[in-house]
């Protein structure tokens, strides 16, 4: 692929990386096994689970510590944090739909002024925007009608080429405990993680148009190019009202009429760097302008969750949970018959507030960037109607019968 080629089709690669890892996964499970994980195996739990509910602060103050569970090959996060939710909220998002009237903004902002743009027509109705390219081919620069942003600073940047593979990938993961008083050795000097993860932090806050919607960091990986130097990975979630939107997982499948589409999809914000408080690259799949609905106070509480994702789970051993998440599944309301993209401007998207269970199950081994989708597995609980969604099967299953060792028989 050609460097104009690549620069252009930068969204969609990291959109396209997902949709592969979803089709790839999903290899036919066998019917003798459908029916035992139909039967739930030697489940300790009573076939009608009874619900009991809580309300707002109830929910804000959920822990483990008083957690009854019932089934001793899940390991569970010692503890969970949902204090930060202002809301629950049924309803949906509105993708904005004049984003690039912000373009002399983002053009100063990335050094582009003076570049003429051009515009992009994508693959999908609804996937349009401009393109900037300064000196012929980079920096890059695209600005999307949806608020998808692009930046790229040079050709290096997302080739994992560039990077040492033979050297362990550093992941820190910010909801699980871990420091970030680590020591950053870039080529032009040093410094502590958490001074750069706040200058990325302000930088999106103050100059990225999200909406209404809040970021905060969740993850980082540090990487060493092939002459030693580390390179920052950084990814960071949207919220709103201190509910974090879907940030890892994605499930194609058919409509009713038989055509494929996106059923469940994510948001989050991906950024780079090579250099001290310098953003290489950075990409964002799309922004909401604005929500309605209402808020909820009426919640399934975390017991009855773990009591369903128990029994949902009661056929498998030696499942490890990462985190429970208290998060906002993302389903798009579009029209794949027209070639519509699920993303376009203006479209809509229903939110449904649920636990996510993360589930250790293989390896996120991209060069550059962070997909956690690769590395994890989702049991989505809904927190109004007990619902469960996932896609632990698929991927439990095509991991197994790829010879993944890390995958308990």
């Amino acid at each position: 692929m050609n460097g104009r080629k690549y620069k252009k089709n930068i969204g969609i690669i990291i959109y396209t990386i997902f949709l592969i890892l979803v089709l790839t996964a999903c290899q036919k499970v066998p019917d003798n096994v459908k029916n035992n994980m139909n039967r739930y195996g030697n489940n300790k739990l009573a076939d009608k689970i009874e619900f009991q509910y809580c309300n707002l602060d109830e929910l804000r103050n959920s822990s483990m510590e008083n957690i009854e569970t019932a089934d001793s090959n899940i390991c569970y996060p010692d503890k969970v944090d949902f204090s930060q939710i202002d809301n629950v909220m049924e309803g949906s998002f509105q993708i904005t739909s004049e984003y690039t009237n912000n373009q002399n903004k983002y053009l100063q902002l990335f050094d582009m002024q003076g570049v003429e743009g051009k515009k992009s027509i994508g693959n999908w109705k609804g996937m349009d925007g401009f393109e900037y390219e300064k000196n012929e081919i980079y920096p890059y620069l695209f600005i999307g009608e949806n608020g998808e942003l692009s930046y790229v600073s040079s050709e290096k940047v997302l080739d994992g080429n560039t990077i040492d593979q033979t050297k362990e990938v550093k992941k820190i993961y910010l909801n699980r405990g871990d420091s970030i008083n680590i020591q950053i050795n870039y080529r032009d000097g040093s410094l502590n993680l958490s001074e750069e993860i706040s200058f990325v932090k302000s930088f999106i806050k103050d100059n990225i148009d999200i909406g209404n919607c809040d970021v905060d960091v969740r993850t980082v990986y540090i990487r060493k190019d092939l002459d030693g130097y580390d390179v920052v990975s950084m990814n960071f979630v949207m919220k709103y009202q201190g509910m974090v939107l879907d940030f890892y997982s994605l499930d194609v499948g058919m409509n009713k009429d038989g055509k494929m589409m996106v059923l469940q999809t994510n948001r989050d914000i991906l950024v780079d760097l090579h250099e001290k408080n310098h953003i290489d690259w950075i990409f964002i799949g799309g922004v909401f302008q604005s929500f309605e609905g209402k808020a909820v106070d009426k919640l399934i509480d975390l017991q009855t969750a773990i009591h369903i994702f128990e029994k949902e789970m009661a056929s498998f051993q030696e499942i490890k949970v990462l985190e429970i998440i208290p998060m906002y599944v993302l389903k798009p309301v579009y029209n794949p018959a027209e070639e519509e993209y699920e993303a376009a401007p203006g479209n809509i998207v229903n939110v449904e507030p649920t636990y996510s269970f993360m589930i250790e199950c293989g390896v996120d081994d991209t060069p550059t960037g962070i997909l956690e989708g690769n590395g994890v597995a989702y049991v989505n609980v809904n927190m109004l109607t007990g619902e469960v969604h996932t896609d632990f099967e698929d991927k439990y299953f095509a991991l197994k019968n790829r010879g993944n060792n890390e995958l308990s028989n």
